[in-house]
């Protein structure tokens, strides 16, 4: 890490779906930016995590965030976890009673995002089961959905880190029952990294948090994860 500490110049590629775009790389790369601000970071964005991980396995970037199970060629570092939660109008009945089943949230229109996403997953979850929940709106566009959600429209799922903005903006945010939770990982091949990939990753890595509706930022020890990638 002494030699990382004098790192001048370079460029890092990270691999990310918008969701983790949002929280946790942009403050990963304040992090990094604090302590490397001569290394440009450059975004590859891919549509979910998976892709992200697959962006890395063939070598498109060095660097990948992603919240999907990865390939055994891949060397992968756990750097937080994330909760889905359900975001509802603002002034929503439902407001104030808790964590909330799919079975309380039964004819709640909806607004559905894109195929294979966790939020899409939990939709389909719960039509398979019977429970009526009812699509209002299908859109790609995931930076559609809290504009449309604050309108009235429907509730969303969302990541928690995500749906933050939503609640600033007067949105009811509330935890499922059972909790919807998955790790956050940081990944890259099982290969001798650039000087500037392998100060990311050491960043990335002291930067590790679990942020959940019911938790304040914790940070947790990185220094043996740290060490990890340096042997």
């Amino acid at each position: 890490m002494v030699a990382l500490r004098g790192l001048r110049g370079g460029r890092v590629t990270v691999s990310t779906p918008p969701g983790l775009s949002i929280e946790p790389l942009a403050r990963i790369i304040g992090n990094f930016r604090r302590s490397y601000p001569d290394v440009t970071v450059a975004m590859l964005p891919t549509e979910d995590g998976a892709l992200a991980a697959t962006a890395v396995a063939e070598a498109a970037c060095e660097v990948g965030l992603t919240d999907r199970p990865v390939s055994a060629d891949l060397r992968a570092h756990p750097i937080g976890s994330n909760e889905i939660v359900v975001v509802l109008p603002p002034g929503s009945t439902l407001g104030g009673k808790g964590p909330l089943s799919l079975e309380q949230l039964a004819g709640v229109p909806f607004i559905s995002s894109a195929i294979g996403t966790r939020a899409r997953n939990l939709l389909d979850e719960a039509k398979e089961r019977g429970i009526p929940l009812c699509t209002a709106v299908e859109t790609p566009h995931r930076e559609a959905v809290i504009p449309l959600v604050l309108e009235g429209v429907g509730a969303a799922f969302l990541p928690w880190t995500v749906s933050r903005e939503a609640e600033s903006r007067g949105a009811v945010v509330l935890p499922l029952l059972p909790r919807v939770t998955y790790d956050l990982l940081i990944v890259h091949r099982d290969q001798p990294l650039t000087a500037a990939a392998q100060a990311f990753v050491a960043t990335a890595l002291g930067s590790v948090s679990t942020r959940t509706p019911d938790s304040r930022d914790s940070s947790s020890p990185g220094q043996q994860l740290k060490e990890a990638i340096n042997g």
